[in-house]
């Protein structure tokens, strides 16, 4: 029986997965799409950290290193087939800034996907192939609020790092299977409720995005060490 749950649960994921791309749904799209009022910043893949960091410090009306700390931004990206906003979070810390104080700990509140240049996935520190990459992240969001995992889920966010020699096309699926979990999860908690996601008006979405935000946030590893081979930096 459980084996025959399992499977079915599977299934189920997997269908949520594969039609998101065509999916009519607005309110999934708005569950991830940014429009806030901050810096629109096309992320590119191929360039050196710091390079990226120095094209944010000239977008930013203040100086990141001088603050040690976050800078939000929104990237162009296509969400559920529109053009949209990801929400993206770059981390100016003492590996990217010398002012900068050495960080001794660090909550780890974070699910870390890693991707090198031959399109390897660890997620978790598990190496995964992209179409169970969502999988991986289900079981992830519905520990959160147990022993070792964040406690609530505006604690919580997505640690994306790349070899700036990966494959952009492969590193757009990671970024799409990621936030496609996020949205997908939400749906199932919705339903399991009697709710249909797509039923619900303006308000009752936002309230879903603060209760369930889709945070991103690529920077460097602080305490843990990098496990895969073929990354440059």
């Amino acid at each position: 029986m459980r084996k025959m749950h399992t499977i079915i649960y599977t299934t189920f994921l997997f269908l949520l997965s594969s039609c998101s791309q065509s999916n009519d749904c607005k309110n999934r799209f708005d569950l991830i799409h940014s429009n806030d009022s901050i810096p629109n910043f096309a992320i590119n893949y191929s360039e050196s950290t710091e390079t990226t960091l120095a094209r944010l410090n000239q977008i930013a009306d203040f100086d990141p290193c001088e603050r040690c700390g976050w800078v939000q931004i929104k990237s162009p990206f296509v969400i559920e087939g529109k053009n949209g906003f990801l929400p993206v979070t770059f981390h100016f810390d003492y590996m990217n800034c010398p002012n900068c104080p050495i960080v001794c700990t660090w909550e780890r509140n974070y699910f870390e996907i890693l991707v090198n240049a031959k399109s390897q996935i660890l997620a978790e520190q598990e190496f995964v192939v992209l179409d169970s990459l969502h999988i991986k992240i289900d079981e992830y969001l519905k520990n959160i609020g147990t022993n070792y995992y964040p406690q609530n889920y505006t604690d919580f966010f997505y640690y994306l790092k790349w070899d700036r020699n990966v494959d952009s096309l492969f590193l757009n699926e990671v970024f799409t299977k990621t936030y496609s979990a996020h949205i997908n999860f939400i749906e199932r908690k919705k339903l399991d409720e009697g709710i249909d996601l797509c039923s619900l008006n303006n308000a009752e979405i936002k309230e879903l995005k603060s209760k369930y935000p889709f945070r991103l946030i690529i920077a460097k590893p602080v305490m843990f060490p990098l496990p895969m081979p073929q990354f440059s930096y």
